[in-house]
């Protein structure tokens, strides 16, 4: 039986790749990646030659075509490897696609979870904030009415059971859905992670207000990540 591997990589630090994972990146003849470059780096990093591997991009914007021919790699493959460009595959990521399509489809193919780094859950870990209950939003809307909509719905499920709320954000967009967010629950708590198991690791943690004048004053780059409570 074919197998597909869906491995987490690092998110920050290569010294957090998994034993397990450099053993089936190794192995693998085909490799479905987020991005090309980024992989031929880690790849590099680990020392693993990556000439005699086939090697297909998978992003939001490929087409029923392009995953088509995505499951007949991976059919054709004995041990194909799925990738993101960091972290855990499939969050927040158009991988989905693919385990969906072979799950419905019911193709013979073993799907394997080589579990590793998580960027969502290691901030999590270190935020400060209730880690009972959890939910992950994902990056919201660019529309701003979508968005103020979904921030809004946050009320009702904490209602029902006490939430710790989990967005994902760009540098551009950052300090404007924190700004929205702290006209509706100007008294929540947030944590705001940057740059997770590098170098420059930054956590800003407090009121959301006393948060966003700490942000105001640096230079933003990066991904973040926003625990909020309410």
């Amino acid at each position: 039986m074919n197998t597909l591997y869906v491995v987490a990589t690092p998110i920050g630090n290569i010294k957090d790749i998994t034993i397990r994972a450099i053993e089936v990146l190794k192995k693998a003849d085909a490799i479905i990646t987020e991005n090309q470059n980024t992989t031929r780096k880690l790849f590099n990093l680990l020392k693993i030659d990556i000439t005699n591997k086939r090697l297909i991009t998978f992003a939001d914007f490929n087409n029923v075509k392009d995953l088509k021919k995505t499951l007949n790699l991976i059919e054709n493959s004995d041990n194909a490897i799925l990738i993101s460009e960091a972290g855990t595959p499939l969050i927040s990521d158009p991988g989905y696609k693919i385990i969906s399509k072979i799950r419905d489809s019911n193709l013979d193919i073993n799907i394997v979870s080589i579990p590793g780094a998580s960027s969502i859950l290691a901030h999590l870990s270190i935020s400060g904030l209730p880690t009972d209950c959890f939910m992950f939003i994902g990056f919201l809307p660019k529309k701003e009415l979508k968005k103020e909509q979904i921030i809004k719905g946050f009320h009702n499920i904490n209602k029902i059971h006490k939430t710790t709320f989990i967005i994902l954000e760009s540098k551009y967009r950052l300090l404007k859905t924190l700004n929205r967010i702290s006209k509706i629950y100007p008294s929540s708590l947030i944590s705001v992670g940057n740059d997770l198991t590098k170098m420059y690791e930054h956590v800003f943690y407090g009121k959301i207000l006393e948060v966003l004048e700490k942000l105001n004053k640096l230079k933003i780059k990066g991904e973040f990540i926003i625990h909020l409570k309410i």
